[in-house]
């Protein structure tokens, strides 16, 4: 069964923020083929700019699997501000 793990990002992110956990996760799927489908997603979807100049293509959080829509919903309950750049 594979997982889909999303990666949230906002406009001038830090490309270490994302590429660091995506890193990761591509390493583990290695010892365990088809576990994880990666996913960068944004609040509205397209191509989302980092602070270096490069951009990367994002699904809409409101698209997103149903699994991450919750697990969003229960950590935004948690935190003051919730994707603050």
């Amino acid at each position: 069964m594979s997982r889909t793990i999303g990666f949230l990002v906002y406009p001038d992110f830090q490309i270490l923020d994302a590429t660091g956990p995506v890193a990761a996760f591509e390493i583990a799927a290695r010892y365990s083929p088809g576990a994880y489908s990666l996913v960068f997603l944004s609040r509205d979807g397209g191509m989302v700019t980092s602070s270096s100049g490069l951009a990367v293509a994002t699904t809409a959080l409101a698209a997103a699997p149903p699994s991450t829509r919750c697990w969003w919903r229960e950590a935004t309950a948690c935190v003051r501000r919730p994707s603050a750049p």
